[in-house]
């Protein structure tokens, strides 16, 4: 994800004379990511032609930050395998809780990313965390 910092560098790069790939290297990115901000700046460029073109529309295009739509993005790591056994992990942390008589028995999250790694799946802290969190409050919620 870019800033409006680097779309304006490659820009001016481009516009120097500067390759996608020399610009891609300069600015440590992908080039196709230049190749994605110059084409669009040339398609701008070009209708600025068209004599009932909104040339303060096309500068607005040309001067604004990246938008990027995430919304339509799905989980490459939280599987549904991995939702299950963390289920699982929680269920027998609440069971143990119970059978202690309230003595809190709780896992850390550490703990818990560890026995998800040693069961084979490929997944970040981080995600282990937020889900863990997610689901601690749903269960508390519903006490």
């Amino acid at each position: 994800m870019i800033n409006l910092m680097y779309k304006h560098a490659i820009l001016k790069l481009k516009n120097q004379g500067y390759s996608n790939r020399e610009v891609s290297k300069m600015l440590n990115i992908n080039r196709k990511t230049v190749a994605k901000y110059w084409n669009e700046y040339q398609m701008n460029i070009k209708s600025l032609d068209d004599p009932n073109a909104d040339i303060g529309l096309i500068q607005e295009k040309i001067a604004k930050a990246p938008k990027y739509d995430s919304s339509n993005r799905k989980k490459v790591k939280y599987t549904k395998e991995v939702d299950e056994y963390l289920n699982h992990i929680l269920e027998s942390e609440k069971r143990n809780d119970s059978s202690l008589a309230g003595h809190k028995q709780v896992l850390t999250v550490v703990q818990i990313h560890k026995m998800l790694l040693a069961k084979g799946f490929d997944i970040s802290y981080q995600s282990v965390a937020f889900y863990v969190r997610k689901k601690r409050e749903v269960a508390s919620a519903n006490l």
